[in-house]
């Protein structure tokens, strides 16, 4: 790890000891020493973005686009079949993550494909949960 880190914006690097940001600024000490630790020949690490926000629905908002699609039988058909550990996190999860999971393993066992299941998730997420 170097000293320095990259950033998304090219007018601040990060000094990793203490992950203060150093706005490019000549008049700045920190924004000094770091021109300095470049001419002696440090390589700053890259900018790492950070990964995507993951994507949530909620529970009561995936029912709701389930039974407006029509299927929610299927749904809750599927549900009681499972284990009880299975059942429980499917009937009182708060919300269900949009990759993998509970949705996805429902949706293979059931036969819904993945496009059907994007589209309800979109869907989902514009429906007020608390109305």
């Amino acid at each position: 790890m170097a000293e320095y880190q990259l950033t998304a914006d090219p007018d601040v690097v990060i000094r990793t000891a203490d992950n203060a940001s150093i706005p490019n600024d000549p008049d700045n000490r920190d924004w000094q020493e770091y021109q300095a630790w470049l001419a002696a020949g440090g390589v700053p690490d890259p900018y790492v973005p950070p990964p995507p926000p993951e994507q949530y629905v909620q529970a009561m908002q995936w029912f709701a686009q389930l039974s407006r699609a029509g299927v929610y039988g299927d749904w809750d058909a599927w549900v009681t079949s499972q284990d009880e550990e299975t059942m429980l996190m499917a009937r009182f999860a708060n919300g269900f993550a949009h990759d993998g999971g509970i949705i996805e393993r429902a949706a293979t066992d059931i036969g819904w494909t993945p496009a059907q299941v994007e589209l309800w998730l979109d869907e989902a997420k514009k429906i007020n949960p608390y109305p």
